[in-house]
């Protein structure tokens, strides 16, 4: 369905008191720019929406914003901007398919470090480390509970470190394990074994000596992936 960007400001600026906004498998060929102050919405959720080619700009101007979700393609964004002084959880769920600039992360990551519950996909995983992301990103992130949707494989380990470096305060990590899906752009940034990278390369993280507390793996099959996946002494809880 076509949801312009003047239905949506119209919308909102009917409706004062309106809290919770969600788009599902809606498309739009404007420019989604929300940049007039939303102080009431608390929650936003973008779920498998299509833009336009010329769509480059994603802004939502919500300062109590409190939960944001996007899933699906980035739709060619330059820039993601979530501007919240409250977020307390984002969940980032984008298409492995995608093959345009990951730099939009950065703007995106800068608005959610502050959140204390964060999500992140395959895709988010693997283009971090690339492309000049990881030197724009924030140093360090409020996360306490994060979960990363991964399968292990060489080309999200960068990542996944670079998660652990900058969540000093994490006291829950959930892992959920599924299928490997490469972003088709990936480029191994240093060349390594993967199954010597946390002997060989790995750091001692802060937060799993000073913070972390439980450690979560859903879909656990394998065993050898207790010893592989992290360099964990916690007790693990499998599901």
């Amino acid at each position: 369905m076509e949801v312009k960007l003047t239905t949506i400001k119209t919308l909102l600026s009917n409706c004062k008191g309106l809290e919770s906004l969600s788009f599902k498998r809606c498309w739009n060929s404007d420019e989604f720019d929300l940049g007039e102050e939303n102080p009431r919405l608390r929650k936003l959720v973008v779920d498998r929406c299509m833009f336009g080619p010329n769509s480059h700009y994603f802004i939502v101007n919500a300062p109590n914003l409190q939960y944001f979700y996007y899933s699906g393609l980035n739709n060619n964004f330059l820039v993601i901007d979530v501007r919240s002084l409250v977020m307390e959880e984002s969940v980032l769920d984008f298409c492995i398919e995608f093959e345009g600039n990951a730099l939009f992360l950065y703007k995106l990551m800068e608005n959610i470090s502050g959140g204390s519950t964060l999500t992140v996909c395959n895709y988010f995983l693997q283009v971090v480390p690339i492309g000049g992301c990881l030197l724009r990103m924030p140093h360090s992130l409020n996360v306490r509970s994060l979960t990363m949707k991964t399968s292990l494989e060489q080309n999200e380990l960068l990542g996944i470190t670079f998660l652990l470096n900058r969540c000093l305060e994490l006291d829950h990590l959930t892992i959920e394990l599924g299928l490997p899906k490469k972003y088709l752009d990936y480029e191994l940034p240093v060349n390594f074994k993967s199954e010597r990278f946390w002997t060989d390369h790995a750091r001692a993280y802060a937060c799993m000596i000073y913070t972390l507390r439980e450690v979560v793996i859903k879909g656990f099959k394998d065993l050898r992936m207790r010893f592989i996946c992290l360099p964990i002494s916690l007790p693990l809880e499998e599901s």
